[in-house]
């Protein structure tokens, strides 16, 4: 499900719904977490939710198709798979608040914000040939939150993701 509005100060888009209830449980589970100063990883709506904790916000609607091609910050090209029509959106925060690991190059064909209306995207967003860099891997540091906008569970055709994420993971732990 959606992670509400409320979470990140947006206004819903018509259609959207969520469950303020479960919103309000996940997020004091995460409160708990980031106090006793553990490591966080979420998965699809995990990472939705750690966005909008971090202070990101969320394009309320994009079109993805269930597998694609990411390319990682050091040119590594693999496929994963996301069921999401929501995404995560940090770009608004400071550069040394997250770290985009792994994106999808305009992948959508509409990316929806509160008020109905298309993004328009700021040139940080964009890669080298212009295209809006959707992010699917992330990392907030003040959080500890490791994200992946994906379900490397659904996946095992996805060997090159799963040892990128593990990579991350092992290498934000043992700092």
């Amino acid at each position: 499900g959606d992670i509400g509005t409320h979470l990140y100060g947006h206004k819903p888009i018509r259609g959207a719904s969520y469950s303020k209830f479960t919103d309000e449980k996940e997020m004091a589970l995460v409160e708990k977490t980031i106090k006793a100063g553990k490591f966080l990883f979420g998965t699809c709506r995990g990472s939705q939710l750690l966005t909008a904790r971090a202070g990101g916000w969320l394009i309320q609607h994009v079109r993805h198709p269930s597998n694609h091609n990411v390319t990682t910050d050091d040119g590594l090209e693999f496929s994963i798979n996301s069921c999401h029509h929501q995404m995560c959106y940090m770009y608004d925060l400071p550069e040394k608040d997250y770290q985009l690991y792994a994106w999808a190059t305009e992948l959508s064909p509409t990316h929806i914000i509160q008020g109905d209306v298309e993004l328009d995207f700021d040139e940080k967003t964009l890669d080298s040939k212009g295209l809006f860099k959707e992010p699917e891997i992330f990392y907030y540091p003040k959080i500890k939150a490791i994200c992946a906008q994906n379900h490397f569970e659904w996946d095992s055709n996805s060997k090159m993701g799963y040892k990128f994420i593990n990579d991350i993971i092992r290498e934000k732990l043992n700092k």
